[in-house]
């Protein structure tokens, strides 16, 4: 475990904030776990930001370019899940690769 000094001004904030969180979990969680959540959220955050609109292509032709087989596996599993795909972008996907095959 690392140990983070936290500004209190964020801190008090943080406190305040997580009985929002609390009443809408519907439970009271721990400050440490509530902090973790904030945190990993801010991140992702900060990833989507991190790639300017527009360069999405670029950024995932690039990560194909340092790692294709992972790439071609996590795009594999993304498929399969199925679960940020709606049925009509996997159609649409579909049609669009029918196009090299036929």
């Amino acid at each position: 475990m690392v140990e983070v000094v936290i500004d209190e001004k964020i801190d008090e904030k943080l406190r305040k904030f997580k009985k929002v969180y609390d009443a809408v979990m519907g439970e009271e969680s721990r400050y440490e776990e509530y902090v973790n959540l904030v945190i990993t959220l801010g991140l992702e955050k900060m990833i989507r930001d991190a790639i300017p609109e527009g360069k999405e292509w670029e950024t995932l032709e690039c990560a194909f370019s340092k790692d294709f087989s992972f790439m071609s596996d996590l795009i594999a599993e993304i498929y399969n899940k199925g679960n940020s795909i709606s049925e009509e972008e996997r159609e649409e996907s579909k049609e669009k690769i029918r196009k090299y095959i036929l």
